[in-house]
């Protein structure tokens, strides 16, 4: 299959697509949109994107077809042994895993926009750009010739993006008989320096662990965007993140995303695009892959992506618990975590895994994922005198499976980890994967052995703590504790506080309930265009509690030990 993509509209965000496909003459022919993308578990519904689809055949001549589905476009071939598709696609958003086009450039993830026939998923496809020729591409595809790639078969196609554009930067390094790319496409000054040898040092910690990597070449696509953003996409030779405002990105704090972005993404080419739930394995492009195993694909990344930062010195100790405590934040402020497992919330997230749903329903699987992994690890190390970790784990995981094109299964996790443990995880998995908990007390008694405490601190906020309300920069409610006065008073998520005794609220209204430590207090709301009226009364309790790391002072050298092992 042929694809030609250029673009007369692209001014107004459109590109052109010509798919050439030999058929058989007398016999229908499918073509496919998927439906969704590997790396982001929700129905995207790419196909709203298509315009002024239609078939010809070698000659010019008109072929009908008709949609069966939002997906899935039927036509009978006539008699012609060769058809051309065309169609536009509406190139209008810039993220990780979108596709976008104007004046200064071509960015597409082929998962969204190009079309498939069943039968000839695994045959070789090949991909031309009609652009000017001062373009450059950034791509994993393999070139042909100038602006022509190819792919072995549709899988690699969709799992390559491509960014083509004359202001590309580039820069690279080697590590071994492995290249790693960095392009940025977006107004930045790259540091080209420290960025290869930044990127270098987590890259070198995630190779040696895993003893081997899945690819010889891997691309770093940046997008970077003149307003902030965060965003990053996986792939088995490449990753797109979308980072911003590119003025900022060398400055310590947007910098410090981008390694953690890019370390997350580059470990996904083993965990998730090698390492794959069987369900996932192949992916079924057009329906929900259903799996429990959300907190290895993504919670084991999330977890390693940050790790392998503090293994790399590329952050300070300081800078590690930071991370750590953004982590736990996200945990102890979210209610979910009582009502919904870690692998219930995998599972849903078809559903809403992106957004933040209904009131205290779920939790994540980042968050709750990388958590636990951490408390996996901890428990691991501490079983075996620091002689074996969960990345040890990951390595047979790799060797087992995922080099074989094999998928996995909770089962087969806990069988490799009692091999390399000799001690049977059955429990400790369904503790925490399966139950709907609270860490704070697991996580304490984890946290001994490597020399490090863990205690409750009060929300700083008067109204989080004391009533349970969270507001967020707008005095808008985000978020209320269950069976805290605020929710007893008939507060309501997405109520607007309009004044507090009186006194109007504009974005400060945080600072008025802080300054407010009354047991009867008026309060005036706005909810769903109707005014509310409410008084908080005998403030109590201690909600939003976050949860906080130290190290012990009185650690033993055995305790100190086990940590340097763990995070150095």
């Amino acid at each position: 299959m042929e694809y030609k993509i250029g673009g007369k509209n692209r001014s107004n965000h459109f590109l052109d697509f010509e798919l050439s496909i030999q058929c058989e003459p007398k016999k229908k022919l499918q073509l496919l949109l998927p439906k969704w993308r590997p790396g982001r578990y929700e129905i995207g519904n790419f196909a709203k994107n298509i315009r002024a689809f239609s078939v010809s055949d070698e000659n010019g001549k008109s072929i009908p077809y008709k949609k069966t589905e939002s997906h899935c476009w039927e036509i009978n071939p006539q008699g012609a042994k060769m058809l051309k598709v065309s169609y536009q696609v509406y190139a209008n958003e810039l993220n990780a895993g979108s596709s976008y086009t104007d004046g200064q450039q071509i960015y597409i993830n082929p998962i969204n926009c190009c079309m498939y026939a069943p039968q000839y998923r695994n045959h070789r496809h090949q991909i031309t750009f009609e652009v000017p020729q001062n373009y450059i591409f950034a791509t994993s595809l393999q070139p042909v010739k100038e602006s022509v790639f190819e792919a072995a078969n549709y899988d690699e196609l969709v799992d390559a993006p491509v960014i083509s554009s004359p202001d590309l930067k580039h820069g690279s390094f080697k590590l071994d008989n492995h290249t790693f790319h960095l392009w940025f496409q977006g107004e930045c000054q790259p540091d080209w320096k420290k960025l290869s040898s930044d990127f270098a040092a987590f890259a070198k910690k995630q190779i040696d662990d895993f003893g081997t990597a899945p690819f010889k070449n891997f691309h770093f696509l940046f997008q970077i965007t003149p307003y902030p953003s965060y965003h990053g996409v996986e792939h088995q030779n490449s990753t797109v993140i979308t980072l911003g405002p590119g003025y900022q990105l060398m400055e310590d704090t947007l910098y410090k995303e981008l390694l953690g972005v890019s370390s997350h993404e580059l470990y996904h080419a083993w965990n998730v695009k090698s390492i794959r739930p069987e369900a996932m394995l192949p992916y079924d492009y057009q329906n929900e892959n259903y799996t429990e195993l959300g907190y290895v694909t993504e919670g084991f990344t999330t977890y390693f992506g940050d790790l392998y930062l503090s293994k790399a010195g590329l952050v300070s100790e300081k800078a590690w618990f930071d991370l750590i405590h953004q982590l736990l934040d996200r945990h102890s402020l979210n209610y979910g975590r009582f009502n919904y497992s870690v692998s219930e919330s995998s599972f849903d997230t078809w559903l809403d895994g992106y957004v933040k749903g209904i009131p205290n329903r779920k939790t994540s699987i980042y968050v709750e994922g990388a958590l636990i992994a951490w408390i996996l690890d901890l428990e691991i190390l501490q079983h075996t005198n620091g002689k074996t970790s969960l990345s040890h784990v990951l390595k047979v995981l790799y060797e087992k499976y995922g080099r074989k094109t094999k998928g996995i299964n909770e089962t087969q996790i806990i069988a490799e980890i009692k091999e390399l443990t000799g001690k049977n995880f059955s429990v400790f998995f369904d503790h925490f994967y399966h139950n709907a908990l609270d860490i704070y007390n697991d996580l304490a008694v984890r946290l001994t052995p490597v020399g490090l405490k863990l205690e409750k601190v009060p929300h700083e906020h008067f109204a989080a703590k004391t009533w349970g309300i969270l507001l967020d920069k707008n005095d808008t409610i985000v978020q209320l504790a269950p069976d805290s006065p605020a929710e007893k008073a008939g507060f309501s998520v997405g109520d607007q506080i309009r004044s507090i005794k009186g006194i109007s609220c504009k974005n400060n209204a945080n600072a008025w309930f802080n300054y407010f430590k009354l047991s009867q207090l008026p309060v005036i709301a706005d909810g769903m265009g109707l005014q509310k009226h409410l008084y908080l009364e005998k403030p109590g309790g201690s909600f939003f509690e976050k949860y906080r790391i130290s190290k012990n002072p009185k650690a033993t050298d055995t305790q100190k030990n086990l940590f340097e092992i763990w995070c150095n």
